[in-house]
This record gives structure tokens, C-alpha cells and sequence, in this order.
């Protein structure tokens, strides 16, 4: 699925689009603690269905069946946006070369500047060509990187075996590397069109692209509804009343809105979300 359940409860990410008239902004834009409460107040309104003031676990569970449907609604959208694109002549089918025209990797080719750079860096003695040596102490520190793998890297890039790589080699070995690469590239494409196309008639139907292309969601569980209740149901009554469907969110509202203005600015929500980066990666040392 391409997105959280958790939407249909509003938790709002105050670094997304913000809400503009109903159509989203690109990038951070500031937001009102007014906005906000519309948009919780709007969503609760939807989740109590029996409009009793207050919302059961069965409202919560209708509503996060509803949003996954909406969810994947959304993601057949696209899936058949996706087809009509590629399906060039529409006609109701993709062939391989409508397939390839999309998928197929044609790179710039690599030319003598690109060599002479890329010798540039490792040729620290400036005399024109990389040594064994200077090839293993520019790339020592890399992941993953061991004597034995650059040894055998060098090894390929030095054709002639005169123990150092010329530019002509540089060049060669660039060559190699990006035809690799493209290979490997259009052979998965080839693959992937060969996979989808399952009656082997040589294009791919509205129908198998559909079935290559199916959302998988996540079945929701009594536990995923007892996780939304233990949220928002403060006082642990059965039932989520207004007030408390609103309390988490604009608790978090107020913590990124550092003045109490009402407003979290752009800068308010960049700085609150460098302080949530700062804390995961504190939290994965």
C-alpha cells in the first residue's frame, strides 16, 4: 500500500503538503492550529457514523477499511494512468517496443574528458597514469573495498599488463563499465515484459498489467484498531470523544509551533523536523 491507515485519524505530518483549499502545496507551507482543528473535526465527523459524539472501536474499524480502499482506489488510478502512458498508440495493449521506448536505458556515451577527469583523481603524481598503487590508496576507504577486489579491479582496467592505467584504459574501462550496467539494465526490462506477459502473445493486456500490479494490503486487525483506541482513548472508557481525537495531533502542533502564535511556520517545521532526525539516528547508534 502506499500509505499508513493512520491518515483516517489525522495524525497530520506537519512536513508534508499542508492543506490549501483543498489542494496540496509543494514543499513545507505554513499551517494553523485552526486548519488543523477543521481538518480533525472534519475526519472525526466522518469516523462517527451513528453521529453520537463519539466513535466506537467498530466506527474506527469501518473507517481504516474505508481509507485502505480509498488507498487502493488511488493505487489502481495510477496503475491504469501508468498503462495509458506507455500504451503510446492506445490500442489497448503495450508492445515490447512501446515497453522498451520507456524502460530501455540509452546513457550519453563516455567521452575522453570523462577519462581524463576520472585519471585526474587518481593520478597523483600527475605523470599520466595511475599506479597500482595510487589506484588502492584512492579507494581504500570505500565499503566494502578489500586489497584483493582493487587488485582485481586494477588488474581489468590495465590491459596492456605494463602495471599502470593510461587514459586510453581509463577510457576503455569506463566504456566496459557503463555497457555492463546498461545490459544488466535492459536484460531485467526484457525480463519484466516477458514476466507480465503471461498468455506469450508478444504485449501485455490492460489485464495482465493489472494482475502484475496488484495492491497488496495489510489486512487490518483487531490489534491495529486496539492501537488507535489505546491513542486516543484517554480516559480508557470504549470510545474516542471529540476532544480526545483532537488532543494527540495538536499536542504535536504546539510542540512544532515553538512561539504559540498559532501558526507552525516553515521554519518551525524544518527545525522540527531536524530535531526528529537528530533523535532516530541517535536512537540507531
Amino acid at each position: 500500500m502506499p500509505r499508513s491507515t493512520l491518515p483516517v485519524l489525522a495524525l497530520l505530518a506537519f512536513a508534508a503538503p499542508a492543506m490549501a483549499g483543498g489542494q496540496a502545496a509543494t514543499g513545507p507551507q505554513p499551517i494553523t492550529r485552526a486548519q488543523i482543528t477543521a481538518k480533525l473535526d472534519a475526519d472525526f465527523a466522518r469516523l462517527d457514523t451513528n453521529h453520537d459524539g463519539k466513535v466506537d472501536r467498530a466506527e474506527v474499524l469501518a473507517g481504516m477499511k474505508n481509507d485502505q480502499a480509498d488507498q487502493i482506489a488511488e493505487f489502481n488510478r495510477q496503475r491504469d494512468a501508468a498503462f495509458a502512458q506507455v500504451d503510446t498508440n492506445k490500442d489497448g495493449f503495450i508492445t515490447k517496443l512501446e515497453w522498451q521506448a520507456v524502460r530501455k536505458v540509452s546513457p550519453k556515451p563516455i567521452t575522453e574528458a570523462q577519462a581524463a577527469e576520472a585519471l585526474a583523481a587518481f593520478d597523483t603524481d600527475k605523470n599520466g597514469f595511475v599506479t597500482k598503487a595510487e589506484y588502492i590508496a584512492k579507494l581504500s576507504g570505500a565499503e566494502g573495498a578489500t586489497t584483493e577486489k582493487l587488485t582485481e579491479a586494477f588488474n581489468r582496467a590495465d590491459t596492456n599488463k605494463d602495471g599502470k592505467i593510461s587514459k586510453a584504459e581509463v577510457l576503455a574501462d569506463l566504456k566496459a563499465g557503463q555497457a555492463q550496467r546498461v545490459a544488466a539494465i535492459n536484460a531485467e526490462t526484457e525480463a519484466m515484459f516477458t514476466a507480465m506477459d503471461t498468455n506469450k502473445d508478444g504485449k501485455i493486456s490492460k489485464a495482465e498489467w493489472a494482475a502484475a500490479r496488484q495492491a497488496s494490503p495489510k489486512p487490518i486487525t483487531d490489534a491495529d484498531v486496539t492501537t488507535i483506541m489505546n491513542r486516543f482513548d484517554a480516559n480508557k472508557d470504549g470510545t474516542i470523544t471529540q476532544a480526545e481525537f483532537r488532543a494527540p495531533t495538536l499536542a504535536n502542533f504546539d510542540k512544532v509551533d515553538t512561539n504559540h502564535d498559532g501558526v507552525a511556520s516553515v521554519a518551525e517545521q524544518e527545525a522540527a523536523a531536524r530535531a526528529d532526525a537528530g533523535a532516530s539516528a541517535g536512537a540507531s547508534r
